[in-house]
């Protein structure tokens, strides 16, 4: 699935390895890495008996790779950390405008799962 990989954790029990949790690195085809028929060893995030939902990661089994400091994840650019902390006054305000927002009615949790129908998380597939 271009979401994910369905692994069978018993038989006629499946999970679900969303694709963030497939490997430390960007995967943009859930292909690239993983095969149909391969075996995989995986560690359980989360089990929802209520809605027959199980949450699996690949990568948690794995040593997360070291950073190297310059553009990875985070958009840091090789800036150091208190460059990375100033607050510019734009900056700022954007930080207040979005804490208002998210006062105003949002759910318990931050919103993520409400991602204004743009998509489905892990908790919106069922088995």
């Amino acid at each position: 699935m271009v979401f994910g990989a369905f692994v069978e954790v018993a038989p006629g029990v499946e999970g679900l390895v969303h694709i963030s949790e497939i490997d430390w690195k960007r995967v943009n085809a859930v292909s690239d890495v993983l095969q149909e028929g391969e075996v995989v060893q995986v560690k359980v995030l989360s089990v929802n008996p209520e809605d027959h939902k199980i949450s699996l990661s690949i990568k948690q089994l794995k040593d997360r790779p070291q950073q190297s400091g310059g553009g990875g994840r985070g958009g840091r650019g090789g800036r150091d950390e208190v460059a990375v902390r100033e607050e510019t006054p734009e900056l700022r305000r954007m930080r207040e405008q979005a804490k208002k927002q998210n006062k105003g009615g949002s759910k318990k949790g931050g919103g993520l799962g409400d991602a204004g129908g743009m998509g489905m998380g892990l908790g919106d597939l069922k088995l």
